[in-house]
C-alpha cells in the first residue's frame, strides 16, 4: 500500500499545477492556470484561445528566467557552469520539441484550427516544466530541501 501512495505521488508531483501549489511558490506560478482558464473562458474562439495559452506561456516563461536567475545566484561557480551548460542544451531540446509540435500539429494532422490551441498548449507545458524544475532545484539549496 506504501508503494502504491509513493508512486502515486510520484506521478503526481509532475503535474505543473499541483507542483506548484504544493511547493508554495509565488502568487504568479499558483494563478497562471486560473488565469488561463478564465481567459479562455472569456475568448472562447480559436484565436481567443491561442491569444490567452501564449499568454500564459510569456507568464511561464518570466518565472524560467526569474528561477534560472535566483539558482544561478546560489549555486557555486561549478554549479553555475552546470546550470548554464544545462540551459543551453535545454533551449536546443526546447526547440527541437517545439518544431516536432509543429509538424505533427500543422504538417502531419493537415492543420486545421482545432490544432492551433492543442500544438500552443504543448509549448507552454514545455515551458512550464521547466520553469517548475528550476524552481524546484532552487527551492532545494536556498529552503534546505
Amino acid at each position: 500500500m506504501k508503494r502504491k501512495i509513493l508512486v502515486f505521488l510520484f506521478l503526481f508531483s509532475f503535474s505543473g499545477s499541483y507542483l506548484a501549489i504544493a511547493q508554495g511558490v509565488d502568487i504568479d506560478v499558483k494563478y497562471i492556470d486560473k488565469e488561463l482558464n478564465e481567459c479562455i473562458n472569456e475568448h472562447p474562439t480559436t484565436q481567443g484561445s491561442a491569444d490567452c495559452i501564449v499568454k500564459a506561456t510569456a507568464e511561464w516563461d518570466k518565472i524560467l528566467n526569474k528561477y534560472y536567475s535566483l539558482l544561478k545566484d546560489v549555486l557555486s561557480d561549478e554549479g553555475k557552469q552546470i546550470l548554464v551548460d544545462a540551459q543551453r542544451e535545454w533551449i536546443k531540446m526546447r526547440d527541437k520539441e517545439f518544431a516536432l509540435i509543429d509538424q505533427v500539429y500543422h504538417v502531419e494532422t493537415g492543420g486545421g484550427t482545432m490544432y492551433i490551441s492543442t500544438a500552443l498548449y504543448a509549448k507552454m507545458e514545455i515551458v512550464q516544466k521547466r520553469a517548475l524544475e528550476l524552481q524546484t532545484y532552487y527551492d532545494s539549496i536556498s529552503m534546505g530541501y
